[in-house]
């Protein structure tokens, strides 16, 4: 390889809380720990900052944080446009770096980082989230709004050279598939797990009384109304738990026997709170999740605790041939696995899941993630060094 950047500048160009702190923070780790000689700047709102650091109190000396303040969420804008550009160029031109990586985009952030590559041939990567799925499927018949919407700015992005990244393999070779991305210009980093959370020991199933858990934000997206449903027709022999939090109001109250672990900002509180449940209910739906990688199934492979949930084609890519869980095809076969009950309380099949996760989970921690971060750093230093005909 040749030799590291000298500066790398990071950017978290829209959250303002701890939205992606825990990858975040295990993605800088990994990227300190394979640069120990760059400067890595890192350009963040103040308060996504602190909930890194929360996450990862060592890096509070490794990084250089440059403030910066966010836009909310919303449709994309000119203003929106404007105040990305303004971000990245001002960004660029207080630290000099080497090179960029945006750890989440909004269209408006590839624009202005295609703007930034038509002036300077500065390289950049983007780190693509749910926005791969976004990019697909339905879009507006108003050609203003598809003119700024996530597949164009994905296509401009392209057309301007910047190099992507994905968090799963089979995000790529979907990407790939679908002609969302080019071959040869997408890297894959395995989604990280914070070594504190990674859970050595199969833990025993309760045979008695399994407990079934939800994991994350109780949102529609992420299936959490699937996961009611499944609730109101499972026989009182399980107990169900919300490992996480309501953000819609349209849920409350919840069902009498859903039990809502509280307050679980500090990630030690939520990694404990998900080794105490004996199953993860993951509802990955088939347009999403073919091309966004599932925060729950990854704190769920830390936890060694096995999957319950539909047979998707997101299931059947992440998995493929390993047993992690229960994936009945139908509603009704997942209705009828929690009616008959015997196979949710068999420990020996429970124990082939558990080691199905052991194997699943294998080059994700921190240490694992530095080849590949600084694989992808490399092969973007040495394409600037040889466009310039250094």
């Amino acid at each position: 390889m040749s030799s590291p950047p000298h500066t790398v500048l990071v950017v978290q160009p829209f959250f303002s809380d701890l939205n992606h702190a825990p990858v975040n923070a295990l993605i800088l780790l990994a990227m300190t720990m394979g640069c120990p000689e760059s400067r890595i700047v890192f350009v963040a709102h103040p308060n996504h900052y602190e909930a890194v650091c929360a996450v990862m109190p060592l890096l509070r000396p490794r990084l250089q944080f440059r403030p910066t303040e966010v836009m909310r969420n919303g449709p994309p804008s000119r203003t929106r446009f404007r105040q990305h550009l303004a971000m990245l160029g001002g960004a660029i031109e207080a630290t000099r770096p080497d090179c960029v990586l945006c750890l989440s985009i909004a269209p408006e952030t590839l624009f202005a980082g295609a703007t930034i590559r038509a002036m300077r041939r500065l390289p950049i990567a983007a780190i693509l989230h749910g926005d791969l799925a976004t990019a697909t499927g339905w879009r507006s018949r108003d050609p203003r709004r598809r003119l700024f919407d996530y597949r164009s700015a994905i296509r401009v992005a392209v057309w301007a050279g910047l190099r992507f990244v994905v968090l799963e393999e089979h995000i790529r070779r979907g990407a790939e598939e679908l002609g969302l991305l080019p071959v040869g210009r997408c890297d894959v980093w395995p989604h990280p797990i914070a070594d504190a959370e990674w859970v050595h020991e199969p833990p025993p199933l309760n045979t008695v009384r399994p407990c079934l858990g939800f994991l994350g934000f109780a949102r529609r997206q992420k299936g959490f109304d699937a996961f009611l449903e499944m609730l109101r027709a499972a026989p009182d022999r399980y107990e169900f738990r919300l490992v996480g939090e309501v953000t819609d109001a349209e849920y409350l109250p919840l069902p009498e026997r859903l039990t809502m672990v509280p307050d679980l900002r500090d990630r030690t509180r939520f990694a404990a709170a998900v080794r105490a449940v004996d199953y993860a209910c993951v509802f990955l739906d088939e347009h999403t999740y073919r091309l966004t990688s599932s925060g729950s199934v990854i704190d769920a492979m830390a936890a060694l605790r096995p999957m319950i949930g539909p047979e998707t084609a997101a299931t059947r890519a992440m998995f493929g041939a390993v047993q992690t869980g229960y994936f009945p095809a139908t509603p009704e076969a997942l209705a009828a696995l929690l009616q008959d009950g015997k196979a949710l309380t068999d420990a020996a099949r429970y124990r082939t899941f558990q080691d199905g996760l052991m194997s699943l989970r294998r080059g994700r921690t921190p240490a694992e993630l530095v080849e590949p971060i600084v694989r992808t750093l490399d092969v973007m230093t040495r394409t600037a060094r040889r466009t310039h005909g250094t």
